[in-house]
């Protein structure tokens, strides 16, 4: 999901909304006072394909 958001140019408030409907939430509850919102960053690996 990291690199979807990077794809897509999603701004922090897209980004939360589409992650809130991935999880089958409502798409304000990232809003909710008792939310928790953690940072990560993630190294994504891949095959090259391009042989």
């Amino acid at each position: 999901l990291p690199q979807v958001a990077t794809e897509h140019n999603w701004d922090r408030q897209t980004f939360l909304k589409q992650t809130c409907i991935k999880a089958g939430l409502p798409t304000d509850a990232w809003e909710a006072e008792d939310a928790e919102i953690y940072v990560f960053s993630a190294q994504v690996f891949g095959e090259d394909t391009s042989e």
